[in-house]
């Protein structure tokens, strides 16, 4: 079951990429309506915004997933276990 700090920090990858594509938008704006150049500074910012708040969701995702991930025991004790494997009937 999720604890409270991991539904918190799920909840900031995914606001980090909303608020960087959000923000290059924003600013894009900004520069097409003092330079007159709609829609292209606010198309172009929009979607660099956009591609790099998507790497740094992926990478912070991943990385969530491997600190909560526990790594399989691998059991030691079984040394034969496919179909080509000698038997103790042989």
């Amino acid at each position: 079951m999720p604890t409270p700090q991991d539904n918190l920090r799920a909840w900031s990858v995914g606001l980090d990429m909303v608020y960087s594509a959000g923000g290059m938008l924003l600013l894009g704006a900004a520069i097409d309506w003092m330079a007159g150049t709609r829609p292209w500074w606010m198309l172009g910012l929009g979607l660099l915004g956009l591609v790099v708040g998507m790497y740094r969701f992926i990478r912070d995702a991943m990385r969530m997933n491997t600190s909560t991930s526990t790594p399989r025991k691998q059991n030691k004790d079984r040394t034969s276990s496919g179909p080509g494997a000698p038997s103790s009937s042989d």
